[in-house]
């Protein structure tokens, strides 16, 4: 989803209005009314919201399963379940993680995971940058670098 200007600016009053805090609720409250700019970006038909919101539920249930890996001597805790990196990109699914020991597949599941991690790295960075912390966020984003010509290094 790409922010218009009138979401931007709707969220920058709430927060102005809720002492420099943005909560969720107060976002769906006042996007309530048709007139509202924040309206047409929620599902406003409950039993089209409460079908989203159960897959939401679905997904997090799926999440929090995590399973105990051994190797030599370190025991770690990983997640079960993976995202399926078989599937389209705006399709949801998710396979067990042990299952695709030996497949092809986990070279990719390795890569995407990575990526996801270094877009979580890069914002990291960019938010030490807007907090006037320039030499965490040259740090980081070098890291960052470094790691991504090593995944594409792997193609």
């Amino acid at each position: 989803m790409q922010p218009s200007e009138a979401m931007k600016q709707e969220l920058r009053r709430l927060s102005e209005k809720g002492g420099g805090t943005l909560t969720p609720s107060r976002v769906v409250d006042v996007a309530r009314s048709p007139l509202n700019p924040l309206h047409k970006y929620f599902e406003w038909d409950d039993a089209v919201a409460a079908e989203k919101y159960r897959q939401d539920q679905a997904r997090e249930l799926i999440r929090c399963v995590h399973i105990e890996v051994t190797t030599e001597n370190v025991t770690y805790v990983v997640p079960c379940y993976v995202r399926d990196t078989s599937l389209l990109d705006s399709e949801s699914g998710y396979i067990e993680l042990l299952s695709i020991r030996g497949n092809p597949q986990k070279k990719k599941l390795i890569v995407d995971e990575m990526r996801m991690a270094m877009a979580h790295l890069k914002r990291a960075g960019n938010i030490a940058l807007a907090i006037e912390n320039s030499r965490l966020h040259v740090t980081l984003l070098q890291e960052v670098s470094r790691i991504e010509a090593y995944l594409d290094s792997l193609k």
